[in-house]
């Protein structure tokens, strides 16, 4: 039977690699729009299974992509990314040197992890330029994004509706992944919830994190969609996120509606007053209302753990575990400690939790909770590392702020982008989506004429 359903796996990998061409000889903005749906219709771990000897279904059509683009197109592609050349041959030495440095880990296993950040970055240079040179493509991937996002959430409230999350536990046991590692939220408590959405993704972290950072493209695009579908979109990210249970989404999400509000409130300052005294008048009233409803209770003080994160006696009384303000000073701790036996400026290796999973050793138990980006960063690449990768993440910051208009979003995106790294580390494909929303932000100024109004008609979705 397994033997059977992995073979139905490569079938389905193959037809959609040679759907990906096809649409690749007709228009590349239609194979662009394919290989970015993949993310939230096909589930992780077949995404990112080897399609070709090392190399993924993603991989490969990012680097299909890039040699269908004709010699004009390159030329292209080099004036996206030449203002931040000299950021990109720093990480590129960066990266060079710790590879021969840390020697911790084998050559090869950190090779793999560098070649994926090799083909991330490919298909966002493409991704860049089809949107700055195309129109069309802005309007046709973000209507391809978001009914895609919508499948994906539909189907992770389906799978919590029904219990079972096929693409979890019995997908890892057939790819053979290892289910002590494997991660399967169905059924895994949260405060007053019983699950925590997962739907096509490895994690409920990861989730959360493309959504929210998907969101404010969403919403600075909103002129691209009926009023409606706007809203119903917003919420329902809105609610996903909630869902997953992710702290680290949920508190950067909090912030950046509260900034957007008091942003629309600075334009309305007639508003201002009646809103601060609902506020107050709300507070006095929620505490002042004597109940014995125990669900309403749970509900809310878990509301309150799940925003005030720091606050470990809310995270006690909700049973909620995982990250804490103790568990960081912990982990903080064993980085130091970790790190002291080595080189500090170059680490230990790329993928060093990974090849040390399977010891038992006080430190490397803490060293396996590492989520943050201060506390893993350091250990596997030392301060050079995390160095290098901040001064990236800071170039493409100034890439995108260099139109007036969309600096405020641009803004939001990449503070958002780093707070959440900070609380819960980087997850797969959130470099990608930070990428990618940053184009979608930056470049939909294509299609916006002089009054500011959309020259298209709304999506309709």
């Amino acid at each position: 039977i397994i033997v059977g359903l992995m073979l139905y796996i490569k079938i389905f990998l193959f037809v959609y690699a040679l759907l990906f061409l096809v649409f690749l000889f007709i228009n590349k903005r239609y194979a662009l729009n394919l290989l970015w749906a993949g993310i939230f219709i096909v589930p992780y771990r077949v995404y990112t299974m080897r399609f070709l000897p090392g190399c993924s279904l993603i991989e490969f059509q990012s680097l299909i992509i890039f040699l269908f683009l004709s010699s004009k197109s390159i030329k292209g592609i080099i004036s996206v990314i030449y203002p931040i050349r000299h950021s990109l041959f720093f990480y590129l030495c960066t990266c060079v040197l710790l590879l021969l440095f840390s020697t911790a880990v084998p050559c090869i296993m950190q090779i793999r992890y560098y070649k994926n950040e090799f083909f991330e970055f490919l298909l966002l240079i493409v991704t860049w330029y089809c949107l700055r040179s195309d129109r069309d493509t802005v309007l046709s991937l973000l209507k391809v994004l978001v009914v895609c996002l919508l499948l994906n959430a539909f189907y992770g409230f389906y799978s919590v509706i029904v219990g079972v999350n096929i693409f979890a536990t019995p997908l890892n046991i057939l790819l053979g992944v290892d289910i002590d590692n494997a991660v399967d939220m169905i059924n895994q408590s949260r405060g007053f919830l019983s699950f925590r959405l997962q739907s096509l993704f490895e994690h409920p972290l990861t989730l959360a994190q493309c959504y929210l950072l998907l969101l404010p493209a969403i919403l600075w695009n909103k002129r691209y969609f009926s009023k409606r579908s706007y809203i119903a979109i917003v919420i329902t990210i809105t609610i996903s996120i909630f869902l997953t249970g992710s702290r680290s989404a949920l508190f950067p999400l909090v912030l950046m509606f509260l900034y957007f509000f008091i942003s629309y409130l600075r334009k309305k300052r007639k508003y201002v007053f009646p809103f601060f005294c609902i506020v107050i008048c709300s507070m006095f009233l929620l505490n002042s209302i004597q109940t014995e409803d125990r669900e309403y209770k749970d509900v809310v003080q878990s509301i309150k753990a799940s925003v005030f994160f720091w606050d470990e006696s809310l995270q006690k009384k909700q049973k909620i575990e995982g990250s804490s303000v103790s568990m960081r000073i912990n982990q903080l701790d064993a980085m130091v400690d970790i790190i002291s036996q080595t080189n500090i400026f170059v680490g230990y290796g790329r993928g060093f939790r990974e090849v040390f999973a399977a010891r038992s050793t006080k430190i490397d138990g803490k060293l396996l909770g590492f989520e943050s980006v201060f506390l893993l960063k350091p250990v596997e690449q030392g301060i050079l590392g995390l160095f290098s990768y901040f001064i990236l993440i800071f170039s493409l910051w100034k890439l995108f702020m260099r139109k007036r208009k969309t600096r405020e979003y641009i803004t939001v995106l990449y503070s958002i982008f780093i707070l959440s790294i900070i609380m819960t580390g980087i997850r797969p494909y959130s470099f990608i989506m930070l990428g990618l929303s940053s184009g979608l932000i930056c470049f939909s100024e294509n299609n916006i004429n002089r009054k500011g109004e959309c020259k298209e008609k709304y999506l309709k979705i």
